[in-house]
């Protein structure tokens, strides 16, 4: 019978750990864009059934006031605010997670008017990612309610 020898040392040499590293290293790289590009259209895809709510949220607003929607602030923002604690509950509504410049604890700084006519000046670019065109009537065009990401806007 023959007997082999063996080294009783097993493990990687330095080049076989070197390898897995790279292709480690080089399927990351490859990943992370992809990963990135998912979470994105993750936020637009909030933020588009966030206007969905907003907009459904106007539109039982109008039904409830014979056709007329939200006015009364200086800015479509105060009005959408009215909004707020009867028609849209969650705050979190309000908040576009793409939106940098409204933080989820200014977001939490939202609160109700009592009265539903009268602007909601806590509604503002700090706390709201949203605004609406509190100008636009039904009679301009039915069926149509404009509401929006308000960012790149000069309201405040």
């Amino acid at each position: 019978m023959f007997k082999l020898k063996t080294r009783g040392i097993s493990g990687f040499t330095l080049i076989e750990l070197l390898v897995v590293i790279a292709i480690i290293g080089i399927l990351v790289s490859i990943l992370l864009p992809v990963l990135g590009k998912a979470r994105e259209s993750a936020r637009r895809t909030q933020c588009a059934s966030n206007l969905k709510h907003i907009g459904l949220a106007l539109r039982m607003y109008a039904n409830d006031h014979d056709g007329a929607f939200p006015a009364g602030g200086s800015t479509g923002m105060e009005s959408l605010g009215t909004l707020y604690n009867k028609y849209i509950i969650e705050r979190k509504i309000f908040r576009c997670p793409g939106d940098s410049d409204v933080s989820e604890a200014n977001n939490l700084n939202l609160t109700a008017v009592s009265d539903l006519l009268s602007p909601n000046t806590s509604f503002t670019t700090a706390g709201c990612s949203y605004g609406y065109d509190y100008t636009h009537t039904l009679e301009d065009d039915p069926g149509v309610i404009i509401a929006a990401d308000a960012q790149g806007t000069s309201t405040t």
